[in-house]
């Protein structure tokens, strides 16, 4: 496994913990449930964007 394996992996681990604490109810309250929801946004967005510069670069150097 590369190390790009093992941070998507813990990425879409953190993502599966977010949403079974939301659906298991566990925002207490909706200060707690608007926190988790961006949590979950920006782990959303980091992978996505982490994954299109990694793609980006590597087809880069392919073609050089």
């Amino acid at each position: 496994m590369t190390p790009w394996d093992e941070v998507v992996t813990s990425l879409n681990d953190q993502l599966d913990q977010i949403k079974t604490t939301l659906a298991d109810g566990g925002a207490g309250d909706f200060p707690s449930y608007r926190e988790l929801v961006g949590f979950y946004k920006g782990i959303a967005w980091a992978r996505q964007d982490l994954t299109s510069i990694l793609k980006k670069r590597f087809h880069d150097d392919e073609g050089d």
